[in-house]
């Protein structure tokens, strides 16, 4: 995405004295933070588990997915389907019960379908790869996907991408081309703009949206 210097200036990227800022730094390659994670035993800060530490722009330290790797596998008859309907098999049935009763699991098996529940509206979804001698859940990033998200367009709004390709409209215009209700568009255009797909602006007191080129 190109800013023009206007928008450096509005954004807080270029000082009034024409320097760049401070955010322009950790935005860029030359970024001189990191960011630090980690994992630790226990309920303190004594001993380390694990440690990874991200460098260079703030863009590249960001994670695309994030993974869960338990040794072990899934229990002998438990299917990939099964998992989805929320089935659920403990490896130590005794260790389980204790859990339970301190309220420490709730043992209704509902931790995978929320998982996808969550990922319902999403372009990118979780993936449980099976690998034999553990159980892997990858839950990738939502916002990572809105590149891919923006390339994949439903057939109204390719429509309406088509008819405004150079000019703007409100949420009453789309309603009248898609033929449909007034906030059915506007939440059609609120999903085409987190998608990247719009730009909107307010003009006075109605949003004005435009095909992004």
């Amino acid at each position: 995405m190109a800013f023009s210097e206007q928008q450096k200036r509005t954004l807080g990227l270029i000082c009034p004295d024409g320097r760049f800022s401070n955010l322009a730094l950790i935005l860029s390659d030359q970024c001189p933070y990191t960011t630090k994670a980690a994992i630790f035993e226990g309920t303190n800060k004594e001993k380390f588990k694990d440690r990874k530490e991200f460098s260079g722009s703030l863009f590249k330290q960001i994670d695309d997915r994030l993974e869960f790797m338990s040794l072990g596998g899934i229990m002998p008859g438990v299917t990939y389907d099964l998992l989805l309907m929320g089935v659920s098999v403990a490896r130590n049935e005794k260790l389980a019960q204790v859990f339970y009763r301190l309220k420490i699991i709730e043992a209704f098996g509902t931790g995978i379908p929320r998982i996808f529940a969550a990922y319902e509206k999403s372009v990118v979804k979780p993936e449980i790869p099976f690998v034999d001698g553990g159980f892997l859940i990858r839950l990738p990033n939502q916002n990572h996907g809105l590149q891919k998200a923006r390339a994949t367009k439903s057939e109204r709004e390719q429509r309406l991408l088509d008819f405004f390709k150079n000019v703007g409209f409100t949420k009453e215009d789309a309603a009248k081309i898609l033929g449909m209700s007034v906030s059915g568009a506007y939440k059609l255009l609120v999903r085409m703009s987190i998608k990247g797909l719009l730009n909107s602006k307010k003009d006075g007191k109605r949003w004005v949206y435009s095909a992004v080129k």
